[in-house]
């Protein structure tokens, strides 16, 4: 019973209607630091190939639709950093959560 249970939650969570892509994205994405200190600048750039469009967020606002993407937080937190890839392909795209876990740490930064 637990077995098809298991197979039946596989089921409903996977996209089971749109076909596979055909011209799928192949992702590539480097940054300068994923810990970085108030006021400091983490550079994100797209290196990824087989995407028509790109979407950068922060805090799952749109941000920035260049291919790097420079993020200088003014205040101590925790911040997510996604980027969203698309093709003409139907059913092709990627989002995709940066640093692990996808959270850019800021540490206060003291001034003496």
């Amino acid at each position: 019973m637990a077995a098809a249970l298991e197979l039946r939650n596989s089921l409903l969570v996977e996209d089971k209607c749109s076909p596979p892509c055909a011209n799928p994205i192949v992702v590539n994405i480097s940054s300068t630091q994923s810990v970085i200190d108030v006021g400091e600048t983490v550079v994100y750039t797209n290196l990824s190939s087989n995407y028509t469009t790109l979407q950068w967020y922060v805090n799952q606002l749109p941000t920035s639709t260049n291919e790097s993407f420079t993020f200088t937080p003014e205040v101590q937190g925790e911040y997510i950093i996604e980027l969203e890839l698309n093709n003409e392909t139907p059913g092709c795209y990627q989002l995709l959560n940066l640093a692990c876990p996808g959270e850019l740490f800021v540490n206060r930064r003291y001034l003496t």
